[in-house]
Order: C-alpha cells, then sequence, then structure tokens
C-alpha cells in the first residue's frame, strides 16, 4: 500500500521512509536518521540526494550538515473562491 501511495511522486520505500521519519522529527543528524532507517550514513545521502533531484519544485529535506531538515511548508493556495 505504502509503494502505490509513492509511486505517482517517483518516489522509492526507503525516500519515503526519510521523509516519515523527518516528519516525526525534524532536524535529526544524519547519523541519527540513517541509524533509524538502519542503512549507513552514506545511503542516508545519497537517499536524499535522490529526493531532492526528483522534488519537481515541493520541498524536500535540506542537508545542513550535520542534520538533515525538511524546508517550512508554504501555505497551501485555497481552492475556494
Amino acid at each position: 500500500m505504502f509503494d502505490s501511495l509513492l509511486k505517482p511522486h517517483d518516489m522509492t520505500m526507503s525516500q519515503g521512509w526519510v521523509l516519515v521519519h523527518l516528519l516525526r522529527e525534524n532536524g535529526l543528524r544524519q547519523s541519527e536518521l540513517a541509524e533509524r532507517l538502519e542503512v549507513a550514513t552514506v545511503t542516508t545521502s545519497k537517499l536524499i540526494d535522490r529526493l531532492e533531484a526528483t522534488s519537481n519544485g515541493a520541498p524536500t529535506p535540506k542537508i545542513a550538515a550535520p542534520t538533515v531538515c525538511l524546508p517550512p511548508t508554504r501555505p497551501r493556495p485555497s481552492s475556494r473562491s
């Protein structure tokens, strides 16, 4: 089910888990994020690089060494007239 939610956004399951962990606890150190994902720190960096590359203007994690943060959310345009 998670895969079907991510597929339209051209995201992998691993990239989705990066976002899930950052939504739960923004500002994690890259090493903390890697620990939570149970991967090497370099793998986390590559996942974030791929998220940034495929973001199409959407908010993506930013590495401000050594922490990883989601940017502040922008207000969504109102669909009401």
